[in-house]
């Protein structure tokens, strides 16, 4: 069960098919600016820079009916459905600056560690070889890690997305897992370009 429901979480989501050109991460700052939103059903508070809003689910599913790939509007679509018969509420936000969505979704509590993350990353291949089978896309992964201290386990893969024939960068998918307390929450991030948001979802707060 609990394999099923990271298969539900992981599943590629793309709500938007428009180029945008890839902008290099700045170097880091002191200061991380930005502020904590409240999860709406979750005791979390997320780090996300300034100007994310809410978008709700059935939002989600309505744009979900324009993507024009077969595969990738189908894999969406069941994604959702998913999410809604195993109870998994997973919330959306949505930067109407540069169109990057934040999803967030609470699963089943398992202790986290690398190989945990080892057997989500292998979910995460056979997921890769059907979108390359079925679309003219290929998501490639360009980053991973494993980090753990006294308050918080995390795991992060980034995939850049890129066409298959003309190489263009189309998008990049981020993956979060983290495990604060007796709780595991899982993190995607959707963008057009690359970003580092790692400092920003390490400063996630579930509250007591």
């Amino acid at each position: 069960m609990k394999k099923i429901l990271i298969i539900i979480i992981v599943t590629f989501v793309s709500c938007k098919e428009a180029v945008k050109e890839v902008i290099k991460t700045a170097k880091p700052v002191p200061v991380l600016e930005g502020q904590y939103y409240d999860i709406k059903n979750y005791p979390v508070k997320l780090f996300l820079p300034k100007g994310y809003k809410n978008i709700p689910r059935h939002q989600i599913l309505k744009e979900a009916q324009n993507i024009e790939n077969d595969f990738l509007r189908k894999q969406l679509i069941r994604s959702l459905e998913s999410q809604i018969e195993h109870n998994i509420d997973k919330q959306y936000l949505l930067s109407p600056s540069d169109g990057s969505v934040v999803s967030l979704a609470e699963i089943p509590y398992m202790p986290l560690n690398k190989e945990v993350a080892s057997q989500i990353l292998g979910l995460l291949e056979i997921e890769n070889q059907q979108i390359y089978e079925q679309t003219s896309l290929r998501r490639i992964l360009i980053d991973k890690r494993f980090k753990s201290n006294k308050s918080m386990k995390a795991f992060k893969a980034v995939y850049q997305i890129e066409g298959v024939e003309d190489k263009a960068t189309k998008n990049f998918f981020h993956l979060y897992v983290l495990e604060i307390g007796n709780k595991l929450y899982i993190i995607n991030l959707e963008i057009a370009y690359e970003a580092n948001f790692e400092p920003y979802f390490l400063k996630t707060r579930v509250l007591q």
